[in-house]
């Protein structure tokens, strides 16, 4: 998802949208993006939807965490089905991550 996270990132809002984000329910991080035209013409594009979207990322993200051997936890829950995906295709997904990491922190 390399073009939703380079279309956030280029907001001029970007910093205070993140502060945001992190109080907001998903349930508002949902209707956030859905109110964002821009935001949903990218993600139809790849074939999600916003709610695929948010609870995806973080899902995703959690469980290639885990499959680095970060232990779960209260801060990391993944269910066995995403942690065998992560593993199976760390060598994929992690690159990737990286690179959208990059890109949120401007480096």
């Amino acid at each position: 998802m390399t073009a939703i996270t380079k279309y956030v990132a280029s907001l001029p809002d970007f910093q205070e949208r993140i502060r945001k984000s992190v109080t907001m329910t998903p349930a508002e991080q949902i209707a956030k993006l859905e109110g964002d035209p821009k935001a949903m013409t990218i993600l139809k594009e790849n074939g999600l939807t916003a709610r695929e979207y948010i609870i995806g990322v973080p899902a995703l993200r959690m469980a290639l965490m885990a499959a680095q051997g970060v232990p779960p936890g209260p801060k990391i829950i993944v269910s066995p089905a995403n942690l065998e995906f992560a593993k199976a295709n760390l060598a994929q997904l992690k690159p990737k991550m990286d690179a959208a990491d990059g890109i949120r922190s401007g480096t």
